[in-house]
């Protein structure tokens, strides 16, 4: 079993069964089409207890590559990524592992283009935060 939240969560995605291409962990392929997530700086606790539980927020980019040949691919990069958004809302959460309990998931940062290159592939991204209760290890 994988121990990572990142791990977790990259099985966990792709297991939406409307996702064009399997989502990879932290790589792009180097042509289109291509899916992969990433964990982003900036993970919080929320809330300690004094048991040493707690609640946080771990956050992470989703990536969608595309040819970026016309408006439409790039639509369909942002439909992509909220139709993600929307899969996430209502389903039911992972099982993290390591006394993790997923709480919940929502988009941050609405998608985006992240990068654009000369061959005219293009990167778009939304960011997600994952909310989640971490049990003490007492």
């Amino acid at each position: 079993m994988n121990n990572s939240i990142a791990e977790q969560m990259v099985d966990f995605l792709n297991e939406w069964p409307d996702k064009p291409v399997r989502i990879q962990l932290g790589a792009l392929p180097k042509d289109a089409p291509g899916m992969m997530m990433r964990q982003l700086s900036g993970a919080v606790c929320e809330k300690a207890f004094v048991d040493g539980s707690f609640v946080g927020r771990w956050p992470f980019a989703v990536f969608v590559r595309t040819g970026g040949g016309d408006a439409r691919e790039r639509l369909d990069a942002d439909g992509v990524l909220h139709a993600l958004a929307g899969w996430l809302a209502g389903a039911d959460m992972p099982d993290l592992g390591d006394g993790r309990a997923a709480v919940g998931i929502e988009m941050a940062q609405l998608p985006a283009i992240a990068a654009a290159f000369n061959s005219g592939v293009e990167d778009y991204m939304a960011v997600f935060s994952l909310k989640f209760s971490q049990s003490s290890s007492k």
